[in-house]
């Protein structure tokens, strides 16, 4: 059976290729190794909300509802500073 000739450059991609899956793969190890270290950490359970700090409210509404399909919700009247509450998928996003 004939082995296929590789081009210099497929061969570079290749070993490329492999290279970026070692470091990926060392990465990787490394995060779990520190995962076991920082084990006195209190795990997250939930996440209730964040806060968003935007340019442009009304454009960063129109992002999260039609692109991401969260959904506008009310908003304290009390607020005296631009802002809007959304939510989806458990969780609240606060635009401000």
């Amino acid at each position: 059976m004939q082995k296929k000739l590789e081009k210099p450059s497929e061969r570079r991609n290749d070993q490329k290729s492999k290279s970026n899956h070692e470091e990926q793969q060392q990465h990787s190890k490394e995060k779990d190794e520190q995962k076991e270290e920082d084990n006195d950490s209190l795990p997250l359970m939930t996440l209730n909300h964040v806060s968003r700090l935007c340019r442009n409210v009304d454009e960063s509404v129109d992002f999260y509802t039609k692109v991401l399909g969260f959904v506008k919700i009310e908003r304290p009247p009390t607020f005296d500073f631009d802002g809007a509450w959304l939510f989806n998928y458990g969780v609240g996003i606060h635009l401000v």
